[in-house]
């Protein structure tokens, strides 16, 4: 049931796209990116703000770049960067999927 719910998610998350009014009035849009990592339960920062924890999915919008950061007490600190295409069509990668590994 587990492996079902992920695949939902990633599967939604891959293909999710909103449209949503700036404050400046004209529309951006978003992209949802799924979360996971193993162990589960690690925190998830967008851009230096802590937004949860994995298993998320995030909506992000698609004009700008976003670093995202998983942490988790006890495993190194897994960084990525979130690029936007030249043509504004999608961030890459679409989805995170990281395995932690133990501090040393």
């Amino acid at each position: 049931m587990k492996n079902i719910f992920f695949l939902l998610l990633i599967l939604l998350g891959s293909v999710s796209c909103c449209r949503v009014e700036s404050g400046l009035g004209h529309i951006v849009e978003t992209q949802s990116v799924p979360v996971f990592s193993d162990p589960a339960g690690a925190k998830v920062f967008v851009n230096g703000v802590e937004i949860g924890v994995t298993p998320i999915s995030l909506t992000l919008r698609k004009d700008r770049n976003h670093s995202v950061g998983i942490l988790k007490d006890g495993y190194v600190l897994q960084t990525f960067l979130l690029m936007r295409e030249t043509d504004g069509s999608r961030l890459t990668p679409e989805v995170i999927d990281i395995e932690l590994k133990v501090l040393s």
